[in-house]
């Protein structure tokens, strides 16, 4: 439902807002295979502050692209999206 929020509706909180989410999620689900709704996801989660798309984040965190990344890289980038401005993939332990 994060993707049908954040592709389709506005910023903020209201009972139409989450109705709204709520139809369009299984419809998009219906129409996109997953795989397509994770790329999507992860192009349009805000990585930390104004970093936004997984490429951007990768090139942002560790200097690389995004395929250069290693197992260990990728796991870091993926444990920080709940919430990028406090996890850093940069620096796990900060």
């Amino acid at each position: 439902m994060q993707v049908s929020r954040n592709l389709f509706l506005w910023q903020g909180k209201s009972l139409l807002r989450k109705g709204m989410e709520i139809a369009i999620a299984p419809m998009m689900e219906f129409v996109w295979p997953k795989s397509r709704i994770l790329e999507v996801y992860l192009n349009i989660a805000e990585w930390g502050p104004g970093v936004y798309r997984a490429e951007a984040a990768a090139n942002t965190h560790f200097k690389r692209t995004a395929r250069q990344l290693n197992r260990s890289q990728a796991a870091l980038m993926a444990a920080s999206l709940p919430n990028p401005r406090l996890r850093r993939s940069s620096a796990p332990n900060s």
